[in-house]
């Protein structure tokens, strides 16, 4: 991954390959798209944006498979003042207690996401997501 964007101060550089990845590092593989050449993922992964929300969507799995762990257990009331002080929520941390027992049961497995069929089209030089009604949502 090989970008720059000088009007965002986005710069993306990261090799290929299995890699342990801080905050910094974790913002430029979920903000990729394409290389300063105009290359991007492969397009059997999904090229450009698509891309880019296939690797959004395995990171959220990969992020919650490694975060909801047996041996996080004893940190999850630290996990938990931080989410509830990172995201806005009418959930109080009471709520959320009676759930701790259950972390120990999940498994990303059961997590489910899909991409509408459709395709991309510009319209007035803006780029639309359009959906097809008439394909079947493949799960």
């Amino acid at each position: 991954m090989d970008y720059d964007d000088p009007t965002q101060d986005l710069h993306i550089h990261m090799n290929k390959g299995y890699q342990l990845i801080d905050g910094e590092k974790a913002e430029q593989l979920l903000r990729f798209r394409h290389n300063n050449d105009g290359s991007s993922y492969p397009t059997e992964y999904g090229d450009n944006d698509y891309g880019r929300m296939r690797t959004q969507r395995e990171f959220i799995n990969e992020t919650i498979k490694q975060t909801i762990n047996i041996k996080n257990i004893s940190k999850a009331p630290k996990i938990i003042n931080s989410i509830l002080n990172n995201i806005e929520t009418n959930l109080d941390k009471k709520d959320l207690i009676p759930y701790l027992p259950r972390l120990a049961e999940f498994s990303t497995e059961n997590i489910k996401s899909i991409q509408l069929p459709g395709k991309s089209e510009k319209y007035n030089d803006l780029w639309f997501f359009v959906y097809d009604k008439k394909s079947k949502i493949n799960n």
